[in-house]
């Protein structure tokens, strides 16, 4: 139940002469409808606005230093001043989905929830049109009794759209299709959550298993339409002489025949299956650019050059001028020269390849997101709380009054963060360790030593990885392994990490396990890869310059790939040794003065 201070916290602001409209009700549930405010037109634009309207506010609002708190602090989370941040619902998605409120000292989890809901709540009441994050104003007669009959997987799902028809007058026989398009733009035009297409996704499918499954649903089924996203077609689709080519192709690159007139480096699986998404990507993106999947009959109409623009072209407007781009453009010059053997197209293809190169060549360091992501951990307390972690849960779950007791996923999940720390594993590499082919015990007793082992057909690198496990590493892996594996693992299992049935985990379901993870014991952020980065920005912080020993623990072939994709400029390193050397000089010049 919403206590009196935060009903009073989240109070309409009005002038004084001005007599309150909202009704008890709707302020004890925390939302206003759209007609109960005096102007809905007079609304504030910058967060400045909304702080300086608080300010000016006669009487006070009685919790106005609270709520200008909560103001000044997001803007201190998305690295703006209170000017800069307008009150745009779409806005700040954006600026919330690439925040990182744990590189701002002292902003813990909880403190960023209330922050946020005092900012949305605050500016509801200021009159900007927000969909509220949860159901603050509960749902009609009509509604109630429609969900009341259904299972709870329905209720959760229809329980924003049953408030949005409520709030909107909408009862549950008036809705039809063009109910659910409005409320997928309000959504996308007032929501606040990133995931703002899923929910309405989620909802559509909901209402329709609702349909044929709850006694007195209206019977109107809502067309769900495919994702923008997944526009990429089967290979059933395209003629069957050019699936037969494509897969020629690929198969070529499977067969290590030294003795070959053509003989080529047989490719890894992993490489192999990149390029069979990437032809099935440009065969799409050319139908797109309207090309009869028909005429698409082999290899050759693919890499014509015109034709290949065309999917490029495509490409270039869903995401840009890209890495993955620049892949697509080297592979179809490829296929054009050794496959096609048309060395013409080939030599324009393989033109435009070097134009995206250089331009590509520009834009040095890491992107900005994981340039962010790496900001929280200049917070000393961050990284304590990070490289922690992993013991910090298990030391808890010692505690435990029986082991048994103890959460044996939490414990996976901590060993993971662990391996993650100490050896900066892929993600497909760590979900792949088996005990007894990756890990090798040397010596005995106190003299013995565990090793990491990876062979390179296995690595994207061409290095096989070997390394000695550290004591404390290797001294948590026996625990993880004589109390807590067992109780994950099924007979047979000889997985690190096995799933539910004892096998290997999906490599992306595990990534986000161990994010959600993490991100839930200690407000970081993290992505597994960006463990690799972490690890050499920690790296150069101790041993600045240093590149080699970096790529040779990330296993790069060159250090280009370090320099361009993992480190940080290392111009912050050069501009504090100058300062310092600044401030000397200063201090010497001051004595001399004396």
């Amino acid at each position: 139940m919403m206590n009196t201070e935060t009903a009073d916290a989240m109070l309409v602001l009005r002038r004084a002469s001005d007599p309150p409209r909202a009704t008890k009700a709707s302020v004890r549930r925390g939302w206003v409808r759209a007609f109960d405010l005096d102007d809905p037109t007079d609304t504030p634009r910058t967060f400045a606005e909304v702080i300086a309207r608080l300010d000016m506010q006669d009487p006070p609002h009685r919790y106005a230093d609270q709520v200008k708190c909560a103001f000044n602090r997001m803007s201190d989370v998305f690295g703006k001043a209170p000017g800069q941040v307008p009150t745009d619902p779409v806005v700040i998605r954006k600026l919330i989905a690439d925040a990182v409120p744990a590189a701002v000292p002292k902003m813990t989890p909880a403190r960023w929830t209330r922050i946020r809901s005092l900012v949305t709540t605050h500016l509801r009441k200021s009159g900007i049109e927000i969909e509220p994050g949860r159901d603050v104003g509960g749902h009609s007669a009509e509604w109630s009794v429609l969900l009341e009959g259904a299972a709870k997987p329905i209720q959760l799902g229809l329980s924003r759209f049953a408030s949005y028809c409520t709030r909107h007058a909408v009862q549950p026989t008036n809705v039809n299709e063009a109910t659910f398009d409005q409320f997928e733009t309000y959504l996308r035009d007032r929501s606040l959550k990133e995931d703002h297409e899923a929910v309405f996704r989620n909802s559509v499918r909901r209402w329709n298993d609702a349909v044929g499954a709850v006694v007195g649903w209206p019977q109107v089924t809502i067309p769900l339409k495919r994702h923008a996203r997944y526009f990429s077609r089967p290979w059933t689709d395209f003629p069957a002489s050019y699936v037969a080519e494509v897969e020629s192709f690929l198969t070529s690159y499977a067969v290590d025949d030294i003795f070959a007139d053509d003989y080529k480096d047989k490719s890894a699986p992993t490489t192999i299956s990149l390029r069979r998404r990437q032809l099935r990507l440009l065969s799409s993106l050319l139908v797109c650019s309207g090309f009869p999947i028909e005429s698409l009959t082999s290899l050759s109409v693919l890499v014509t050059p015109e034709n290949a623009i065309s999917a490029f072209r495509v490409q270039k407007d869903r995401k840009g001028i890209c890495r993955s781009l620049e892949q697509m453009v080297w592979l179809l010059s490829l296929i054009a020269d050794k496959t096609v053997k048309n060395s013409a197209h080939a030599a324009e293809l393989r033109e435009r390849a070097k134009r995206l190169s250089k331009k590509l060549s520009k834009r040095t360091g890491m992107s900005e997101r994981n340039l962010a992501r790496l900001r929280q951990f200049d917070v000393p307390a961050n990284r304590a709380a990070l490289l922690n972690l992993p013991y910090r849960v298990f030391a808890e779950a010692r505690m435990d009054e029986g082991r048994d007791k103890s959460d044996p996923r939490r414990l996976m999940l901590a060993f993971a963060v662990e391996m993650l720390l100490f050896a900066a594993l892929r993600g497909s590499n760590l979900t792949a360790l088996e005990i007894d082919r990756h890990f090798v015990v040397i010596g005995r007793g106190r003299h013995q030593v565990r090793h990491l082992h990876i062979d390179s057909e296995e690595m994207k690198g061409p290095d096989d990885l070997e390394m000695a496990m550290p004591p404390d590493t290797s001294a948590l892996m026996d625990e993880y392994l004589a109390l807590y594996w067992p109780r994950l693992a099924s007979a047979g299992s000889s997985f690190l990490f096995p799933n539910r049935f004892g096998q290997k985990r999906a490599t992306a379901h595990f990534a986000q396990a161990i994010c959600a993870f993490v991100r839930e014991e200690t407000g970081l952020i993290m992505h597994v890869h960006l463990f690799r980065h972490l690890a050499v920005k920690m790296y150069l912080a101790a041993h600045p310059g240093d590149m080699e020993t970096a790529r040779q623990f990330l296993g790069h072939r060159s250090d280009k790939v370090t320099r361009t994709h993992y480190a940080e400029s290392q111009s912050n390193t050069a501009h504090a040794q100058y300062h310092h050397t600044l401030a000397e000089a200063r201090v010497s010049l001051r004595q001399g003065v004396r």
